[in-house]
Parts: C-alpha cells; structure tokens; sequence
C-alpha cells in the first residue's frame, strides 16, 4: 500500500493506499483548491469540506492524529513492511501538508493568521511541515473547548426564541 504513480499514454493512474484514481494529463497541471479565508464561521464548512478532500485522497487519518509521522532523524529500512509504512506516511504527510498551506486565502488578516498557524508546524523533526500538528492548531483555534467557549455557547443558545410558526395536527394513525 504504497503512493504509486505510473503514466500510460495521455493518462496518469495514480495509488493512493487501496484507492486507484485516473487523471487526464491537463489534470495534472490543475491544482483543485477548497479556500478557507480564516473567518470562524466558515470554519464548519471548509473543514467537513476539508476532511472529505482528506479521506478521498488518503490522508484523512494522519489529520486526526491516527498516524505517527516519523520524524525526520529516524532510520528505517525502505525495503521492510514497516519502512514502507513509514515512507507512505511521510508521503501523505507532504500531501496533507501541501494542500492545508495551498487552502488558506491569505488575502485577509484572518487568512494571513490561519496560514501562520500552519506555516508554524515545520520544526527540526518535521522540516516539510507536520500536518497533524497544523490540523490539531487550527482545531484549537477554530473550535476551542474551553470553559469561556461553553458558556459563551449556552448564553447564546438560551438567547434563542422560536419564531410563531403554525403547528399543524399531525395523525400518526389513519
């Protein structure tokens, strides 16, 4: 299961784990963009939007957390089972990565905070960047789980009153 890419004529096939996808070669030239402009309430969109992109490409896992991404000073057969494991999440590290840097629209100063919060993921162990790091950031700054946020949350919630609606009889039986 690794990240295999072979051209055939005009086509490119390209394996992504178990997933196989063909692309045309103007594909290939055309870099398929979800932006996020950093604003908060775009942030539940963008980020379903996001992982869907990230399962369908494969790295959706190594977003959440679920994949340890081998740091840069660690040695590791190539040719093992276990090499190859590693080599494919660093690949799909470098995608991940990659698409979250191209996604920000840094055209506005919220845009420009949310690339920061990205850029600020490349270190010494993960020169290329760390894209679980970055994922786990934004979360933080996007949908914070503290104390404050909660009661904010409830005091909006409870402000809340229903419009007049007209309730109409419902049968459950005929």
């Amino acid at each position: 299961m690794c990240l295999v890419e072979t051209t055939l004529f005009s086509l490119t096939l390209v394996l992504v784990g178990t997933h196989c996808f063909r692309l045309k070669m103007t594909d290939l030239n055309t870099i398929r963009v979800i932006p996020f402009c950093g604003k908060v309430d775009e942030w539940p969109i963008w980020c379903k939007k996001f992982l869907s992109k990230a399962k369908r490409f494969g790295f959706k896992d190594l977003l959440l957390g679920r994949l340890a991404i081998p740091r840069l000073d660690e040695e590791f057969d190539n040719l093992s089972e276990i090499g190859m494991e590693k080599s494919r999440i660093i690949k799909l590290n470098e995608i991940a990565y990659t698409e979250l840097i191209i996604s920000i629209d840094v055209k506005t100063s919220s845009g420009k905070t949310a690339f920061n919060i990205v850029k600020s993921c490349k270190t010494k162990d993960h020169p290329d960047g760390n894209a679980a790091s970055a994922w786990e950031k934004l979360k933080n700054k996007y949908e914070p789980v503290s104390a404050p946020t909660l009661v904010k949350l409830e005091k909006q919630f409870r402000e809340l009153s229903l419009k007049k609606v007209k309730i109409q009889r419902f049968c459950l039986w005929s």
